[in-house]
């Protein structure tokens, strides 16, 4: 939307489309390398940078590469929100990132909502965990993220969660 309001031409979004490809494909390294060595850090990047799905999308105005990138970005924070002295940091992008994926893809709020019930649960029986808390936090940040567009919907329609209409007319 912001391309289409300033009126720059759609080459623009194609050609984000493969830096937002290329920054999945580091952020992916860069989260692996904390857990594997560097040849399969290495590996499972290449094999990221070669999966042949993604690049059906690369010349399309469409969500998914938009989507990688974002879950690629959302698991090197949750990384660094875990295992950080700046975690706190990393817990508020955590959650921005994750709410900004339920607007790009629905699918994600029902995630969230799912996790939020489930990590609210487990927090009331084992209130020691800190690692408890601090997913609720995230989630908390991933929900207030997409309140205003979840207040849009509700005016308009009437309905509590209204993430999309998954391409129908109701």
């Amino acid at each position: 939307i912001p391309f289409i309001a300033l009126h720059t031409p759609l080459i623009c979004i194609t050609v984000l489309n493969a830096v937002l490809l290329y920054l999945s494909i580091v952020l992916l390294f860069k989260t692996a390398i904390k857990y594997c060595s560097f040849r399969k850090s290495f590996l499972i990047s290449l094999f990221w940078g070669l999966f042949i799905n993604s690049y059906v999308y690369i010349d399309k105005i469409l969500p998914e590469i938009l989507a990688n990138f974002l879950i690629c970005l959302l698991l090197f924070n949750l990384t660094n929100a875990f295992k950080s002295e700046k975690s706190k940091k990393y817990i508020f992008l955590s959650g921005f990132v994750f709410g900004y994926m339920a607007l790009v893809k629905p699918i994600f709020g029902y995630v969230l909502l799912t996790l939020m019930i489930c990590t609210v649960a487990l927090w009331l029986f084992n209130r020691k965990v800190d690692s408890y808390r601090n997913t609720i936090v995230i989630l908390v940040i991933a929900l207030t993220t997409t309140m205003p567009y979840l207040a849009h919907t509700y005016k308009v329609t009437g309905k509590l969660f209204y993430w999309s209409t998954l391409g129908g007319n109701n």
